[in-house]
């Protein structure tokens, strides 16, 4: 099998062209094996190098062009991003899918009054909100800004937006300790999920700060492994990774406080819904393998195709003794037709889950989640299902477990 193409796509900050002043260049090559993808947000007059910034909405447009051309060319590609500065903002306003990885440089969190200020003491330029800024650079070139970058610039929440970029890919901020030009910030209503690095560095990363930053993106880009999701599931789209603790989580808020799990786990001897839970995923040893999250584009398409759990109670009142079947067989039996709590989730389905499963044989298994799978295996398709429909995934390759219905001490 050949080695999953490696892309890695830059946004360049405020008023530069697309190498980012020559810093992503030397990214590029420090990264190794990576097909970048470099471009300009600016309008450029090569006779006298003037720039004139687009609007942060246009840039935003144009970013989100490149991301969608590349994995459409792309569609087996490993693809992060790696956005400075400004370039951050445009990111998280470009609101990007299918990323594995985004990581920002010295991103803005404030209006930067201290920029504005720099750029007004310097001769010849000249700040205008309601019209056209003339800003000198410290090289002697001009950047032309319009009015309406200024307006669109002040009215957007930077925290908010990279919170909700986020929620699409694994997030990582590089932070500069010694940076000039963008102001402390007060951190902590970031989404605790977002990894935060900080560097002895100005805003440029500049000088002997360039290593170190070279150094740490070779560490954190490196591209983990990728599953291969078997080609029937047409829809899956990587999310990005997730611990084994999060997901057991997510089990938890889903199940823990509800009286009929209460009832069953009692009635199996076991003091808690974790060590009810816990003995049922061990066989797994969950916590020893690589999850990562996918968002299911097409749930009504792919879910049938995935396979119910290998748990002793769906082999011995479902599955006719096989360790599972396709949940398009499933939803055929007497046993989901009628079953009470499957039917109430088709009228009344979660807007956002998460089932979780195991890429076993060229299959995608289910370990968690069979009564909301059974509902969207069996949906009727002139409904439209609304659902975020993501699925937990790791791979397996030993043989396939029969898991469920422990007992405590038996």
């Amino acid at each position: 099998m050949e080695p999953t193409k490696h892309i890695v796509i830059f946004s360049h900050g405020f008023g530069v062209r697309k190498d980012a002043r020559g810093m992503f260049p030397e990214i590029v090559s420090a990264l190794g094996d990576i097909q970048p993808v470099l471009f300009d947000y600016n309008e450029i007059n090569e006779t006298d190098g003037t720039l004139t910034v687009r609007p942060l909405t246009k840039q935003a447009g144009i970013l989100r062009e490149q991301i969608e051309t590349t994995k459409a060319a792309n569609p087996e590609a490993v693809i992060d991003l790696i956005c400075h500065s400004q370039g951050s903002l445009v990111a998280a306003l470009a609101k990007p899918t299918g990323i594995r990885k985004t990581i920002l440089l010295a991103p803005p969190f404030g209006m930067n009054s201290r920029m504005l200020a720099t750029f007004a003491n310097r001769p010849g330029s000249k700040i205008d909100m309601e019209g056209t800024s003339r800003l000198v650079r410290r090289d002697g070139s001009i950047t032309l800004v319009p009015a309406e970058f200024w307006k669109e610039r002040e009215s957007i929440r930077p925290i908010e937006i990279y919170n909700a970029l986020a929620q699409e890919t694994e997030l990582v901020i590089i932070q500069a300790n010694q940076d000039e030009v963008l102001e402390e910030t007060d951190l902590s209503n970031l989404d605790p999920k977002i990894r935060i690095i900080k560097l002895d560095a100005d805003h440029n990363f500049t000088d002997q700060a360039r290593k170190p930053l070279l150094d740490t993106l070779k560490k954190i880009s490196a591209p983990e492994h990728m599953l291969a999701i078997p080609p029937q599931y047409h829809s899956l789209r990587y999310v990005r990774p997730i611990e084994w603790e999060a997901v057991f989580d997510a089990w938890r808020t889903g199940e823990a406080s509800q009286e009929a799990w209460k009832k069953h786990w009692e009635e199996r001897g076991f003091d808690s819904w974790d060590e009810w839970r816990g003995a049922y995923a061990a066989p797994l040893h969950p916590e020893t393998l690589q999850w990562q999250i996918y968002r299911i584009d097409d749930p009504l398409g792919d879910v049938p195709l995935l396979y119910g759990a290998p748990t002793r109670g769906w082999i011995d009142n479902v599955y006719e003794g096989e360790a599972t079947l396709s949940l398009r067989d499933i939803v055929q039996t007497k046993h989901v037709i009628e079953h009470r709590k499957i039917n109430e989730l088709k009228k009344n389905f979660p807007e956002e889950t998460m089932l979780t499963g195991i890429v076993h044989d060229g299959r995608i298994i289910l370990i968690e989640g069979m009564h909301r799978a059974s509902a969207l295996a069996g949906w009727d398709t002139d409904t439209p299902c609304n659902s975020d429909v993501t699925i937990a995934l790791a791979e397996w390759t030993g043989t396939l477990p029969i898991i469920g219905g422990n007992r405590k001490n038996v």
